[in-house]
């Protein structure tokens, strides 16, 4: 039984730049309405970040040079030890017990980042970006006028050390890059002539080939939190694939329809939600099914009564901090709407409040490592993006601000996303400009990252 192929469903944790690529605004008709300069190829970005100076105190009133002989003391003068300071400084509110289990938070990203860029003729296009859990980062582009030709660039710490940082040029053949970070390299799902899965390793930059023991092409693919991922063919069988992309099992399952998302939960288990229809603002029934960490397949039920469908209609499935899965959907002009799926259980309920409450300006929700709780990644209008840390209760812990990149082009956004060893990279749109008096444009993708900064 056939799985409409569709559009191809990535998950939205390996993909966030794909959802911001809206707010790149700049690229219009081939040209750009917001400047754009371009970065150095490998530069450490700018190093506008200030110091801080400290002085010594001041000597206290009446004391010569500080100090006093205490054998001098008047006897009509007050101890120097009970000298009346004035009122104790206030002590900070005691850390929510919650979030003292997060991550520290800082206010403000540092101002000191790493760059790539890569310029190319018209045909160029920005692929996604991705990073490991040893420090390495990968970014990809493309050319529209070649078939299965992936370009890969990717950094990668020598010995662990940012003084050893290194690049390397990788040429994947392949017409998809869906990085999915793992230990020490890279996951990706392609179809260069045969569908397989391939294993980049981050330390020696060597490609593995895993070719499929059956016909077929994968329709969507999902991350394990805990290693690994999960790959959804055409005639809907499931497989599951290891760090190194090695086949641990295969499971046949009776999904039929067009495939809107899928997800691993943190115990292994895998949610497909399946809804027919392209009606642009219209709804439909969407169907679920569960198929456990051991490859066993329950049966399908139903998921939404209310399901969006369309050219913008759109899905998320996000893993909960300690098991089942929420499934975030909406539609041109909709506020999303949020559902809760408690593993393998054939049936959802309403998101909780602090879920339900996601203000406006929120990209996306992804979990943190471990289960310790939640980032939930917003941009303002200006392009300011920001994390907010969340406790597995919703309570927020605080947020961080990155600076943006240009801040004299507020329509120039790009879109955050985080690896399993803390890396933020930002993604940006491809931006197009025509050098003055010549007829040929220039396209160039852009990236800049801070090496484990959310931990």
């Amino acid at each position: 039984m056939a799985v409409r192929r569709g559009r191809w469903s990535i998950p939205v944790g390996i993909l966030i730049g794909a959802l911001g690529a809206g707010c790149g605004g700049a690229v219009s008709g081939g040209g750009v309405e917001a400047p754009f300069v371009q970065p150095d190829e490998a530069g450490d970005g700018p190093s506008n970040g200030g110091g801080t100076a400290t002085e010594d105190p001041a000597p206290e009133p009446g004391l010569d040079g500080g100090s006093v002989d205490p054998g001098t003391v008047d006897a009509g003068s007050p101890d120097a030890g009970t000298v009346d300071a004035g009122p104790l400084p206030e002590a900070p509110p005691p850390l929510d017990p919650e979030c003292a289990a997060m991550p520290p938070v800082m206010p403000e990203a540092p101002a000191q980042w790493r760059e790539h860029s890569r310029s190319g003729d018209k045909y160029m296009q920005c692929g996604p970006s991705a990073s490991d859990g040893v420090g390495s980062v990968v970014f990809s582009h493309f050319s529209t006028d070649q078939s299965y030709a992936m370009n890969l660039h990717m950094w990668f710490w020598g010995e662990g050390s940012p003084a050893s940082l290194e690049s390397r040029g990788v040429f994947l053949p392949t017409d998809r890059f869906l990085a999915f970070g793992q230990p020490r390299g890279f996951l990706n799902f392609n179809s260069a002539y045969h569908d397989s899965v391939t294993y980049l390793d981050s330390r020696t930059g060597e490609v593995t080939h895993h070719p499929l023991d059956q016909d077929g092409y994968f329709v969507s693919a999902a991350a394990d939190p805990n290693g690994g991922a999960r790959g959804l063919l055409d005639d809907g069988t499931l497989k599951a694939y290891g760090p190194t992309g090695e086949l641990l099992w295969s499971a046949s399952t009776p999904m039929r329809g067009y495939v809107r998302a899928m997800g691993v939960d943190a115990r292994g288990n895998t949610l497909i939600i399946v809804a027919e229809g392209y009606d642009v603002g219209g709804t439909t029934q969407a169907q679920g099914l569960w198929v456990d960490a051991s490859g066993q397949p329950g049966n399908p039920f139903l998921a939404l009564a209310q399901a969006p469908i369309g050219w913008f209609a759109f899905y998320e499935l996000v893993p909960q901090a300690t098991e089942g899965l929420f499934l975030g959907t909406s539609n041109r002009d909709t506020p999303k709407t949020w559902t809760a799926f408690a593993p393998l259980e054939p049936q959802g309920r309403p998101g909780p409040a602090w879920l339900q409450s996601d203000p406006a300006e929120t990209v996306t929700l992804s979990r943190l490592e471990s289960g310790k709780g939640y980032i939930r990644w917003r941009r303002t209008s200006a392009c300011q993006n920001a994390a907010e840390f969340l406790t597995p209760s919703g309570k927020s812990c605080g947020t961080t601000r990155f600076p943006p990149l240009y801040p004299e082009a507020p329509n120039f956004c790009g879109t955050l996303s985080r690896g399993p060893d803390g890396t933020v990279i930002e993604t940006f749109p491809v931006v197009s400009e025509r050098p003055p008096e010549s007829d040929v444009s220039i396209k160039t993708c852009a990236y800049r990252w801070w090496p484990a900064l959310l931990p």
